[in-house]
């Protein structure tokens, strides 16, 4: 009897003695766990952080004397300044026989006319996936925008007005919007534009395609109409006095022209066939 109380009773110091042991390895573990947790939120956080959109910022390249921008934290309209940087919710705007142009980091290239207004409501990357957002709105008068091919196909280039949206990729084109008619008109010079009517209460209301050489005139409340194939004396009347001047861009007009006719030829190539089964 006395030896089974003995052995009983070691047995209860020895479960006594593990027993912090084995609590404290719990808790451990529990802590351990709890910081690996940590550890990956804050990886998943970080990688998130990455893919986030990052603001990117436009360089004034070409102005003339009474151009003014106006930065959004700032509030006050300030005269523009070569090689100064502007961004998202920046604004500038021209006088009579003033202009500025703007470089985009991916190249694209916006002519501001004279007597013009704009916003840059967006302009931003994401690095990972070179997916790419640029949103301008013209408030008033005319814009030419030389847009480089876009390397992601879900990155958008947008010029909006009052009354009409103008999505684009890879083109040249140019915008004007009239405050006292609220009439918004577009001409493609090279490649191909999309334009959507602002009207929410229009039916069937869907981008349509504007085509090199051709006009679209969106005004308000009024379905939009097709595009019309425009006169090379329209195309100077309208472009005449929007050459680029702080940036060359020439050589990409030469390559785009060049890409979008190698397209043309293509199809036309394989088009062939099924015009002869006709």
């Amino acid at each position: 009897m006395t030896n089974k109380k003995l052995t009983f009773s070691v047995l209860i110091l020895f479960i006594l003695f593990l027993c912090p042991i084995l609590f404290g390895t719990s808790c451990s573990f529990k802590d351990d766990t709890d910081i690996d947790d940590v550890k990956s939120s804050d990886e998943g956080e970080v990688a998130n952080d990455m893919d986030e959109k990052k603001e990117g910022m436009v360089e004034i390249v070409f102005f003339n004397e009474g151009a003014e921008m106006k930065y959004a934290a700032v509030g006050e309209w300030v005269p523009a300044i070569l090689g100064k940087m502007v961004g998202m919710g920046d604004e500038l705007r021209t006088f009579e026989d003033v202009s500025i142009e703007l470089l985009f980091t991916d190249g694209s290239v916006i002519k501001i006319a004279p007597e013009t207004h704009i916003v840059i409501k967006d302009f931003g990357m994401i690095e990972s996936t070179k997916l790419s957002t640029s949103t301008i709105e013209l408030i008033m008068g005319k814009v030419r925008a030389f847009v480089s091919p876009l390397v992601n196909k879900q990155s958008r280039f947008v010029i909006e007005t009052e009354n009409a949206t103008v999505g684009v990729r890879g083109t040249d084109f140019g915008v004007t919007h009239d405050l006292n008619t609220n009439n918004t008109k577009l001409v493609c010079l090279v490649g191909e534009v999309g334009v959507q009517s602002n009207d929410e209460t229009l039916k069937d209301n869907k981008p349509i395609p504007v085509k090199q050489d051709e006009a679209i005139v969106v005004a308000p409340h009024v379905a939009l109409p097709k595009p019309v194939k425009v006169s090379r004396y329209e195309v100077i009347r309208f472009f005449g006095d929007m050459e680029f001047e702080g940036v060359d861009v020439e050589d990409r007009l030469k390559e785009l022209r060049s890409k979008r006719r190698r397209k043309k030829e293509e199809f036309l190539e394989i088009e062939k066939p099924f015009r002869r089964m006709k």
